[in-house]
């Protein structure tokens, strides 16, 4: 919900026992040591309170951006797969696009300063397929093809048109064709 890096928040419902995860320091009853992140910590409480505020506006609004992105796909991309279109959380999009290296989508679409991510956030950082595409039944030809859209209340209309306006430029120059060779 946009907050500061590197902070986070931990609910324990009352009476549930916990063990701390680093040793040492007495700050939190002796769950956790080292010195607070004051700063992080009212810039994540100040990030949880505007979120919390605005959540139904933003939901109205992220819900229509991702079904114009949808709908674009289904209408220019007739080969593309949208993953778990009807179940997965409303502000992912999880598209797979036959013939075409993620990766290599990826970084056109770095380079016009849209940012997407391969595979799904579990499995972001590995080289290898991602178990969660595959525990999808999604075909190893198809886990490579897949981006993952992010939405937030950040995001407006013309940054879906932006990445709408690049995807019909991109995706047929770096289709593989015939052989594996790509059109560049």
């Amino acid at each position: 919900f946009h907050g500061p890096k590197g902070v986070g928040a931990l609910y324990v419902k009352n009476g549930t026992k916990i063990k701390p995860v680093m040793w040492g320091g007495g700050h939190q009853g002796g769950l956790r040591s080292g010195t607070l992140n004051t700063p992080g910590i009212v810039g994540l409480a100040l990030a949880a309170q505007m979120t919390y505020s605005n959540l139904e506006i933003a939901g109205k609004k992220i819900s229509e951006l991702r079904k114009n992105l949808l709908e674009f796909v289904k209408e220019h991309f007739k080969d593309a797969v949208i993953h778990a279109e009807n179940c997965s959380l409303g502000h992912i999009v999880s598209i797979s696009f036959p013939n075409v290296k993620g990766e290599v989508l990826l970084h056109h679409l770095e380079a016009r300063g849209i940012y997407v991510s391969t595979g799904s956030a579990c499995s972001s950082n590995g080289k290898h397929k991602s178990h969660v595409m595959e525990a999808m039944g999604v075909k190893p030809n198809l886990i490579d093809g897949t981006i993952r859209v992010s939405f937030s209340s950040m995001n407006e209309q013309e940054d879906v048109e932006r990445l709408k306006d690049a995807l019909k430029e991109i995706i047929p120059a770096i289709t593989i064709k015939n052989k594996g060779k790509v059109r560049r």
